[in-house]
């Protein structure tokens, strides 16, 4: 194999054999380190030959690459020759920006600089900045990498022609611009390259003398891409360099046309006229209008259209414009839909009134017959969304937008750059609240038509208008609508990307109460989402106050996944609480069995009496003495000061009921030997226990022993609505009414009032019910902003 490499076209095997060969090294390499079978020269070479072939689909065939790496890193040769370190990290570097693992490009990249300074005593910057650059001549850049190529870079003027006739500067702004047209494609809105832009401008500014023209490139790269921020940036750098546009020997060696426009254009629209004003005075002290090139007239027109006046009609602008450029004998002239946009711009950054600005755009396209793109539509669309609290701007938007709606093609003009205008647009018309359902409606379906997703604040806004439109349906639609489609392999999206969204959905779902929309929308959201820890209380919340105990079971066994694969508190005893207090009330068997299975299994939860007796609220509520016994039996054999409690003989009692009245009346007489003292709760549930087996004389007689031997800490009005309600005797009960208002008037008169006696006299009463504190569970909260 090794005699066959320098044969091979460029020393490398081509694309279709790289599995094989992958086997073969594989073969050999059968000991515990490749160093036991290859020599490093011979490792280097096999690298080589593959990496020509390699792509992003197969390079998951050539699993010997980093065994090979490490095992030549720990070389003794590697350690003493940094050509052969640089040219290791040549090849891993490509394996790198090849694989699935791109994303650590930096790393790798700051991991081998520091190895060379800390362990080699060497510089290595400017040869992996040349080595990556290298690189992406084959591999498409990306913004993050060559930001950091940037900053490492020791000289941006020097020019290697190994690599170019350009500048490392040159180099690193092509390839910038490259990856951000990548990046911006991909995705309209999740991209870094505007906050980078301003990193990468801060460390041109730190490391060149006179960066004037790069600040023209990026200027003019952020124009286009509407980076306001980076654009306003650049221009106030340029106000402290105009000697450039002042002194005549800069001018010749540095001006360019397109520079002027862009720089004119981006001083207009950030109403920095006195730029524009000083920019286009040099240029005519410096040429003759018979030189004027095309970009020049255009800087020019879109000057003197910010400057007019309302009472001239912009129409004559481009005439006298026109009419110039016929008497100079040019070749071009204004009046194509570039021209129209080019004025439109000026006109809506310089604030006309919209009458006058659509009435140059009726007239030019009248005189010149040409149709409106989705840039002339857009310009009109941002001056008219500028206030978004003007709720006639907002309205002459919406029917602007539903004018042209037909007659521009979003999707495809630019790139389909300016659909974010239209999500503007709904978003804005979402808000304003002056704007109708049916109005808001109708702007959103014609938007959905066009196969773009919505950005995020435009879902968001959507979502909370028809939320307060009482349309939660409708927001959870467009939620499943416009969230990314993810394919099999892909990670789940992760909420601080969805922030505003996720958290609205939240909020929305938590209070409502239908059960099944909840269940569904759920389900979606932990198969999209990756959903954060704080959140998981809440959506179990939901679910008990739904009515669904089977969901909350379930979330509760998606966040101890969770807590398990992030390394993060797994949930504590106040769950297991909460949880089995609402299984109780739903009586739902199998939840508390899990739950009591868990608690056995996982170590990290304390066993204390409020757990404990909640397990035993739990089993009392499936009416399960023995298991009921079991938990109480437990608890007894803890430590006095932390073991059973009158709570937990109210739970034990409460289960004795449903094995038979003797065994509920012989523990409650027996409370002693469990250093226990009887209680209204305990006297009460020994009152229940007689009148479920309908012993309802009995139960009365026992409250009037009680009242007679002066046991009056035993009676309250808890325990007497308790034996009034589930006495259903009429004849018992009538006594019961007459022996309260003789012996308990004033309980007597607080439970009327109150509401709280049942006359009920067939129905038993819940057996479930209990004076114990109720289920409660923190959870998260959202602000209404």
């Amino acid at each position: 194999m090794l005699q066959l490499i320098p044969i091979l076209p460029n020393g490398e095997f081509s694309n279709k054999q790289l599995p094989f060969i992958n086997s073969v090294i594989n073969l050999i390499d059968n000991k515990a380190s490749p160093n036991d079978s290859f020599t490093p020269d011979e490792m280097i070479l096999l690298l080589k030959s593959v990496l020509g072939g390699m792509s992003l689909k197969d390079v998951r065939f050539i699993d010997f690459f980093p065994r090979f790496y490490n095992a030549l890193r720990e070389s003794q040769e590697y350690a003493s020759d940094q050509a052969l370190r640089l040219e290791l990290f040549e090849i891993f570097i490509n394996y790198v920006l090849l694989s699935t693992k791109r994303n650590t490009v930096s790393k790798v990249i700051d991991a081998f600089i520091d190895e060379e300074q800390n362990i080699h005593n060497n510089e290595a910057n400017q040869q992996v900045v040349e080595i990556v650059l290298h690189a992406f001549e084959s591999v498409r850049p990306d913004t993050e990498t060559v930001l950091l190529l940037a900053n490492l870079c020791p000289d941006l003027s020097l020019i290697k022609k190994e690599l170019s006739d350009c500048t490392m500067l040159e180099l690193i702004l092509s390839n910038f611009f490259k990856a951000s047209d990548e990046e911006i494609s991909e995705t309209f809105e999740d991209n870094f390259v505007s906050e980078r832009l301003i990193k990468l401008i801060d460390i041109i500014e730190g490391k060149v003398d006179d960066p004037i023209l790069s600040y023209v490139e990026i200027l003019y790269f952020a124009t286009k891409n509407n980076f306001n921020d980076v654009s306003v940036s650049i221009l106030d750098k340029l106000e402290r360099k105009t000697s450039f546009f002042k002194e005549s020997d800069q001018f010749q060696t540095l001006y360019e046309a397109d520079t002027l426009f862009a720089l004119v254009s981006a001083s207009l629209k950030f109403n920095k006229v006195i730029n524009a004003t000083n920019l286009l005075a040099h240029l005519r002290d410096n040429k003759k209008e018979t030189e004027f090139v095309e970009e020049e007239w255009m800087a020019l027109l879109q000057y003197d259209a910010f400057q007019l006046h309302e009472y001239k009609p912009a129409i004559e602008l481009i005439n006298d414009y026109n009419s110039k450029l016929e008497s100079l004998n040019k070749e071009y002239f204004f009046q194509d839909v570039d021209s129209l946009n080019l004025v439109l711009e000026s006109l809506c950054w310089s604030k006309k009134d919209f009458p006058y600005i659509d009435k140059f755009r009726e007239d030019f396209q009248e005189m010149y017959q040409v149709p409106v793109d989705a840039k002339s539509v857009s310009t009109v669309l941002n001056y008219l969304c500028e206030d978004e609290s003007n709720n006639e701007s907002i309205k002459l938007a919406s029917s602007y937008f539903l004018k042209f709606k037909d007659l521009v093609d979003w999707e495809n003009d630019y790139e389909g750059f300016y659909m974010l205008s239209l999500f503007q647009l709904t978003a804005n018309i979402w808000k304003n609240e002056s704007l109708s359902w049916n109005e808001k409606m109708e702007v959103y379906k014609n938007v959905q038509r066009y196969e773009y997703l919505f950005n995020k604040e435009c879902i968001y806004e959507m979502m909370k208008s028809a939320i307060k439109y009482n349309a939660g349906t409708f927001a959870i639609k467009v939620l499943l609508d416009q969230t990314p489609e993810l394919k099999k392999n892909d990670p789940r999206l992760k909420v601080p990307n969805y922030q505003k969204i996720f958290d609205c959905i939240y909020d929305y779902l938590t209070k409502s109460p239908d059960k099944e929309l909840n269940k569904r929308v759920y389900k979606y959201l932990a198969e999209y989402f990756s959903i954060p820890y704080e959140y998981y209380p809440g959506f179990i919340k939901m679910f008990i106050d739904c009515g669904d105990p089977e969901m909350s079971l379930k979330v509760f066994a998606d966040m101890k996944r969770l807590s398990k694969e992030s390394k993060l508190p797994p949930p504590n005893e106040e769950f297991y609480i909460y949880l089995l207090k609402s299984f109780a009330k739903f009586q739902y068997e199998e939840g508390i069995f899990k739950l009591h299975l868990s608690i056995k299994m996982d170590l990290s939860i304390n066993l204390d009496i409020k757990l404990l007796n909640s397990l035993m609220e739990s089993y009392a509520a499936l009416e399960d003495p023995f298991k009921t016994r079991d938990v109480f039996n437990l608890a007894f054999s803890l430590p006095k000061e932390n073991g059973t409690n009158n709570e937990s003989a109210y739970w034990m009692l409460k289960s004795l009921k449903y094995a038979t009245l003797g065994h509920a009346n012989d523990f409650y007489n027996g409370l002693s030997q469990y250093d226990m003292i009887p209680d209204p709760y305990l006297f009460g549930e020994l009152l229940i226990a007689n009148c479920y087996f309908e012993q309802y004389r009995t139960a009365f007689e026992t409250l009037q022993l009680a009242e007679q031997n002066g046991d009056y800490h035993l009676i309250n009005t808890y325990v007497l609505k308790t034996l009034h309600n589930h006495c259903l005797h009429d004849g018992v009960r009538d006594e019961l009414k007459a022996y309260y208002q003789e012996k308990f008037p004033k309980e007597w008169d607080e439970l009327k009032k109150t509401g709280q006696l049942q006359d009920n006299r067939e129905k038993y009463p819940n057996l479930l019910e209990n004076p114990y504190e109720r289920p409660y569970i923190e959870t998260k909260q959202i602000s209404d902003s």
